[in-house]
């Protein structure tokens, strides 16, 4: 029979066939999400089975090691070591994916504060001075040596023509599905590799299939 309880740290032994790892940057943000919010751990007990070692949580726990816990909320477990095994897979399977368009209107008061949360969502949304919604979809009616809005390049507060800097724009149409499916794999390889932006981590992705 499953039971909940809580037991000191000391108590739970790491599984040594944890088939997942976490960047250094991404564990940090895991101990401060803990440290501010602890009572999350209340409502997600980790995992262990009866022999105490951990089957879910993992992360978590190093986390908790590192925030200086001393005590945690765990459910013990009294299955199989099919279904154990069975268990640490599908505990660490993403199903759902985000709705960008809900963030976007239904969450834009607490944008700011995703990054705070361990959520890295910042380059989903677009910088209302970069939108293009005005801009005209040809370059017609513009008189001579003018520049047309669709070859001009906003710069911080400045307006540049295409011609004068070196970077480009790329344009990807994607699904939902597969536009998180990018996203998050290269806000990972930017977290993996500690780089700054989402830029950084396309180039080193392409860079490595280019060394291979």
């Amino acid at each position: 029979m499953n039971k909940t309880m809580h037991v000191r740290l000391d108590e739970i032994k790491p599984n040594t066939e944890n088939p997942r790892s976490i960047s250094q940057a991404n564990l940090d943000k895991l101990v401060r999400s803990l440290k501010e919010f602890p009572e999350m751990l209340t409502v997600r007990p980790l995992v262990v089975n009866s022999d105490m070692v951990l089957i879910g949580g993992n992360m978590r726990l190093q986390a908790l090691h590192m925030a200086g816990a001393n005590k945690v909320m765990v459910t013990q477990v009294d299955w199989t070591q099919e279904q154990q095994r069975e268990f640490i897979i599908k505990d660490n399977l993403g199903y759902g994916i985000w709705d960008f368009e809900v963030l976007e209107h239904e969450w834009l008061a607490e944008k700011d504060l995703f990054t705070h949360w361990g959520f890295d969502a910042g380059h989903y949304f677009l910088d209302p001075v970069q939108s293009n919604s005005n801009v005209p979809s040809t370059d017609e009616n513009y008189s001579e040596g003018e520049t047309p809005e669709s070859k001009k390049i906003v710069e911080g507060n400045s307006v540049k023509e295409a011609s004068d800097i070196s970077i480009c724009t790329l344009e990807f149409h994607l699904s939902k599905s597969e536009q998180e499916m990018v996203l998050s794999s290269l806000s990972e390889i930017k977290s993996k590799l500690g780089l700054t932006n989402i830029n950084e981590a396309l180039l080193a992705l392409v860079s490595n299939y280019l060394e291979e």
